[in-house]
């Protein structure tokens, strides 16, 4: 079960994974997570979903 697999274990599988990029944002470094529709009008097609200050690994899945 996935509950049984360390976070530091299952994030190294997953990046080896097809699909699956990893962002590192090492010590002190700001990241900024933002999703853009297209088709939207420019001013309200930008979602900002999480904005922090590393260490941090990010896994974009694209399925």
């Amino acid at each position: 079960m996935l509950k049984d697999v360390s976070t530091k274990n299952l994030v190294e599988e997953l990046s080896r994974r097809q699909g699956v990029n990893s962002y590192k944002a090492e010590f002190d470094a700001k990241y900024n997570i933002t999703v853009k529709t297209p088709g939207f009008v420019e001013d309200t097609s930008t979602t900002v979903i999480k904005e922090g200050c590393g260490p941090a690994i990010i896994l974009e899945v694209v399925d």
